[in-house]
């Protein structure tokens, strides 16, 4: 029994990471890949799974850490378990900061979101919005939209349409009157 106990001890000892960080050393931060969770960046199997790095300000206890975290994060807690954090090895220059990595997409979405004119809204579903259908014109091409939605508009494309059926129908006589002609010579 002891000897079992001793070989799975050493294999358990093999996954263990002691680890030990300084005053000002650097670290990555690992994000929770819990859903519902904060995320940092994308969505999904994309998004990161460390952020960082940060510079370690102090030890607090045996295994956590007290980290510098930029004025963006305020809303965490800036104490961490050891578990959470992995020493940065290379130079921290070639890292960029996470909310200034996103800043120009999210000025440019909200661009967009005001270039645009909510023309009506349907909800799918009894109690609960489950799906929302909603029908979009562009600041860009709303004369288009309403051109398109007029009567005269409707009545001029009817028109249209009647007009290219009859030369369809004309075509299509003449071709029958070329075929019976043709025949007739042969």
């Amino acid at each position: 029994m002891d000897k079992a106990q001793s070989r799975q001890k050493s294999y358990a000892n093999k996954r263990k990471r002691d680890l030990v960080f300084t005053i000002g050393d650097k670290v990555f931060l690992r994000v929770s890949p819990v859903k519902g969770v904060m995320r940092f960046g994308k969505r999904g199997k994309l998004s990161p799974r460390f952020i960082g790095p940060y510079e370690v300000l102090d030890r607090v206890g045996a295994v956590a850490y007290h980290l510098a975290l930029p004025p963006e994060l305020y809303f965490i807690h800036p104490v961490f378990h050891l578990s959470m954090l992995r020493k940065c090895i290379s130079d921290s220059s070639q890292y960029r900061e996470e909310s200034n990595q996103h800043e120009p997409k999210i000025r440019e979405l909200t661009e967009k979101r005001n270039s645009f004119k909510l023309l009506s809204e349907q909800c799918d579903g009894e109690a609960k919005c489950l799906r929302a259908e909603l029908e979009v014109a562009w600041k860009e091409h709303a004369n288009l939209v309403e051109q398109l939605n007029s009567a005269v508009y409707r009545e001029n494309l009817a028109k249209e349409f009647e007009t290219a059926k009859m030369e369809a129908k004309v075509v299509k006589v003449d071709a029958d009157e070329m075929v019976d002609a043709y025949k007739a010579d042969a």
